[in-house]
């Protein structure tokens, strides 16, 4: 019983350390993007704006993206092969894929910058059109939460990615949305809690939870299909 319990304590320790670890190398890497968007937050002078959201959207897909998905092909390792993951892994990831996620940040940023245009244009006009374009900004956040998994899941082209993005969302958008829920209420608590706990592992316990729930779900959709026929990932999720 003791021997079980060691092994456990030893085992939590590493996942904890691992959280720990890899939490603030991405704080590290997405700090230019954290300290803009805290000045933005924190801005009393409205002429400032006009600085600090231009230099946002310049630094958001050169920073925050690459090493998210870093993150998020860490996390899913980490799941998968259930051990220590070195801190090497993180940058290798974050080389690898620097390329397709610098990429996929400027298509992005660029499609929800046209977004919130398109919101503050509605917003002048009609509330109902406001509130299709919020939904439909929602969407886009739930698929863009896809599209780190899948492309951490999945070593494909950038357009398969995307694409299995949308297609997964469209046809889970329930459960899309209560991961996406689950992880606003996860980090509410843990800020509530204590905001130091927020600083070391909101980032990795949320993307964990993620990662983990969404294997999951991929793992039952390929059991599903291989009972009636065997589907090749470049078919789909």
């Amino acid at each position: 019983m003791s021997e079980k319990l060691y092994t456990y304590l030893i085992d939590g320790s590493k996942i904890i350390l691992n959280f720990l670890l890899f939490n603030a190398l991405w704080l590290l890497l997405t700090s230019p993007v954290l300290v803009v968007g805290l000045q933005i937050i924190l801005s009393e002078s409205f002429d400032s704006l006009y600085v600090l959201l231009p230099l946002f959207i310049l630094v958001l897909p050169l920073f925050f993206f690459p090493a998210t998905q870093a993150l998020f092909n860490t996390m899913r390792e980490l799941i998968v092969q259930d051990e220590w993951m070195p801190v090497s892994l993180f940058f290798k990831e974050y080389k690898s894929r620097f390329k397709d996620s610098l990429l996929s940040g400027v298509l992005a940023t660029g499609w929800f910058v046209g977004l919130g245009l398109l919101l503050y244009v509605c917003w002048q006009m009609s509330l109902i059109f406001s509130v299709v374009v919020l939904v439909f900004i929602l969407y886009c956040l739930l698929v863009l939460m896809c599209y780190f998994f899948i492309a951490a899941h999945y070593r494909m082209n950038l357009k398969w990615i995307w694409k299995q993005s949308f297609v997964f969302c469209a046809a889970h958008p329930v459960l899309s949305f209560v991961i996406f829920m689950t992880n606003v209420l996860l980090l509410y608590i843990i800020w509530d809690i204590q905001p130091l706990l927020f600083t070391l592992f909101a980032a990795t316990v949320s993307t964990y939870v993620t990662v983990y729930v969404l294997i999951k779900k991929v793992n039952q959709l390929k059991k599903k299909r291989t009972a009636y026929k065997p589907v090749k990932d470049k078919d789909g999720i």
